[in-house]
């Protein structure tokens, strides 16, 4: 089976015989079309084009998603230190009516202030993406405001069109929005983006209508392109219409290096002031758990410098960042980690926002496991790792590093698929079959190798094996002792075999062993 999305390969996979299930998460949204090539052992193809419109804004029916929230509203942050005001909860709700519709509601309070507000996401004939909200609040010392939403939106395979437009009256309030604040009277925003092979350019357009200001009105052109060895260069230039006028242009370059290292450099001017600063950095990864960072140049009419340090470890992450220039000077330090209760065990390790995972391959220490070929923690003492990361309500591959595994280990498979809860855990168990491996040189009576081909059943075992070239069979599962059977043409042998003291995982070789035709 062969995935095209707008043209393009995005999957290949066998699939089994009748009724089968593509489960494909490319997180592509818009519209376009998908072609899937279905070839079977003939050879014969049969070939099902559909059009899509999807969208991560809208719920698959009878879908719900919501979130409640309860605190106290911080104040003055950047300025005083844990400065906590009025008490506050909230609370979200999205559900999916139908493929094309999604409604959601909201509703703020504070013993001061109350919120509540609806709206929903429609998708329309063309592939166009509405969105309406319209909301109330009410203020004890205020008074009453209301505010709504209007947006549309059309995605096509190079080509991107967004629309908004809000408003809201005097008197309308947000949480943690301060009762002398205003809100925006009017804002009308407007986008246009299209690709071009390695290029792109996008044109944007935005009017701000405030109560204690005027009116400002914004156009900006942005545009991009992007070199064979994914090097980049952007710039943009924005205009301010109104009262206060001013330009502004920028441009930047960003070029991947090789080891996880990226260097940039970037230019800008508005007002008269210039701005230029270049930054190189190395990401922590795979290669090196160190990360570094180091930027140079002008900022603000003035000489900048900063530098940056982290060590991303198993257990967590530790930071380090200081700046330097001739009105301020600063210094950052921090660590995180996280701890999670999970199969009967207590684990540390890195940060955790997402879901996770409990590999177990009982009685191998040191083996990698990781998401793919992404290698992130290695089993311990008893052949256990906790694996983070994983992507809830998605397919996760958690598999086990084969340049790590003995060669006498007999596993069915050395990846497992998981979809986990969000920010829950998943056991993922790899059992390996009992025995050792050994290789096993098999003549007949005459002294003879048994045929290329002939089938060895040991007693005990669901799977059989297949002899090779000069006899010779790789045989798993061994015990101490066991009993074996030889098939071929219609001849049938047997033989006992008892296996010498050896490490685990060390690969026997054993033979010639005579087996004996059955009287």
């Amino acid at each position: 089976m062969e995935l095209y999305v707008n043209d393009v390969l995005r999957k290949v996979s066998q699939v089994p015989t009748g009724p089968f299930v593509v489960d494909n998460n490319l997180g592509l949204t818009g519209s376009g079309e998908a072609r899937l090539v279905v070839r079977d052992v003939l050879g014969r193809e049969v070939v099902i084009v559909q059009p899509f419109f999807t969208s991560a804004q809208l719920l698959a029916p009878g879908l719900n998603d919501w979130s409640v929230e309860a605190g106290y509203l911080r104040e003055n942050l950047g300025l005083t230190n844990a400065d906590y005001g009025q008490r506050f909860a909230s609370g979200t709700w999205r559900r999916g009516v139908t493929d094309l519709v999604t409604l959601e509601g909201r509703a703020e309070w504070t013993r001061a202030q109350r919120t509540a507000g609806a709206g929903a996401i429609v998708a329309l004939p063309g592939d166009y993406l509405v969105r309406g909200t319209v909301a109330r609040s009410m203020h004890d010392r205020v008074g009453d405001g209301a505010f709504a939403l209007l947006g549309m939106e059309r995605q096509w395979v190079h080509t991107a069109l967004t629309m908004q437009l809000l408003g809201a009256s005097r008197g309308y309030r947000e949480l943690g929005t301060n009762e002398l604040q205003l809100p925006t009277r009017r804002q009308l925003a407007a986008n246009l983006t299209h690709h071009m092979g390695n290029s792109s350019m996008g044109v944007g357009f935005a009017r701000i209508d405030r109560y204690d200001a005027a009116a400002v009105t914004t156009v900006s052109l942005n545009l991009g392109h992007r070199f064979d060895k994914a090097a980049s260069l952007n710039a943009n230039l924005s205009k301010v219409l109104g009262q206060s006028n001013g330009t502004s242009f920028g441009v930047t370059l960003q070029v991947p290096l090789e080891n996880n290292r990226f260097a940039s450099a970037s230019y800008s001017t508005r007002g008269g002031v210039h701005d230029f600063y270049a930054t190189a950095a190395e990401f922590s990864g795979e290669r090196s758990p160190v990360g570094w960072r180091v930027l140079g140049g002008r900022l603000n009419r003035e000489e900048h410098g900063e530098a940056g340090v982290e060590y991303s470890g198993q257990y967590g992450r530790v930071y380090s960042d200081v700046s330097a220039s001739p009105s301020q000077h600063s210094l950052r330090l921090g660590a995180s980690g996280g701890m999670a209760a999970a199969a009967s065990r207590v684990f540390f390790t890195r940060r955790l926002d997402q879901s996770f995972a409990v590999a177990e391959l009982k009685g191998y220490p040191g083996i990698g496991v990781g998401l793919g070929s992404n290698t992130l923690a290695t089993t311990d003492a008893g052949g256990v790792a906790f694996i983070p990361f994983l992507s809830a309500y998605q397919a996760n591959q958690v598999r086990l590093n084969a340049q790590d595994l003995p060669i006498s280990v007999d596993l069915d498979s050395i990846e497992r698929t998981v979809v986990p809860s969000w920010r829950s855990a998943v056991k993922v168990d790899f059992p390996v079959r009992g025995g050792r491996a050994a290789v096993v040189k098999i003549h007949q009576e005459d002294g003879e190798p048994v045929p290329a081909g002939a089938v060895v059943h040991v007693r005990g075992q669901q799977e059989d094996v297949f002899v090779g070239r000069r006899g010779e069979a790789f045989v798993p599962g061994l015990q101490p002792a066991n009993e074996v059977e030889v098939r071929w043409r219609g001849s049938v042998c047997a033989f006992t075999l008892a296996l010498p003291p050896a490490a685990n995982d060390e690969i026997l070789r054993l033979g010639p062993v005579t087996c004996r035709r059955n009287r």
